[in-house]
């Protein structure tokens, strides 16, 4: 799928690149690290912050016997790919702090957002961002779209979140491999003679 292989990591990896590239991190000058994560901050320090998080995946088989495609890697080692398809909602949470004012350009002009204000802002410029970006995710992924966007609730005393649900669909691939006669093997412990 992308970098891990492993379809469910590959969700976090995907979108936090995406949102990383493309969207400047609040505190880029003084946080050391990332600002986009896969479970929520336990610090008001980390703010602002984007989570992302994705619902329980459900699946839906669409061939024969699950098969997806074959590879000849070398003449000793061959590859049979299968695959169902898999759906979830990926949620990306924009978490900003209550306290601070923040200095942003809004179509070239200097303004101070403060409270829900920024949060909001955030969210928008996130929101933008996939809406822009979709057709790499649909690139990755099968189907991919905003669903919702619930805007500046409160998380906690200290913290205003957004949350964005995007509707994914994708194909969680794996793979059998063989080498030097092992698949005739495999095909000869299911072949009864009479």
């Amino acid at each position: 799928m992308t970098t891990f292989d492993i379809p469910l990591f590959d969700i976090y990896e995907f979108f936090g690149t995406l949102l990383n590239a493309n969207v400047t991190d609040p505190k880029a000058s003084t946080r050391k690290g990332k600002w986009i994560f896969p479970d929520f901050t336990t610090a008001t320090s980390n703010l602002p912050q984007i989570t992302i998080t994705y619902n329980d995946i459900s699946y839906e088989n669409h061939s024969a016997g699950n098969y997806f495609r074959e590879e000849l890697v070398s003449p000793t080692v061959y590859k049979q790919y299968y695959y169902r398809m898999a759906s979830t909602t990926v949620n990306i949470y924009v978490l900003t702090s209550k306290a601070g004012e923040w200095a942003v350009t809004v179509n070239g002009t200097a303004r101070k957002f403060t409270n829900k204000l920024f949060n909001i802002y955030l969210t928008n410029l996130t929101k933008d961002v996939l809406l822009k970006k979709r057709g790499d995710v649909l690139g990755i992924f099968d189907e991919f779209n905003i669903e919702n966007v619930e805007f500046a609730f409160e998380a906690n005393k200290y913290t205003w979140s957004s949350q964005i649900k995007c509707p994914l669909v994708f194909k969680d691939i794996w793979c059998d491999e063989y080498t030097d006669g092992e698949l005739i093997a495999s095909y000869s412990m299911t072949t009864t003679t009479t």
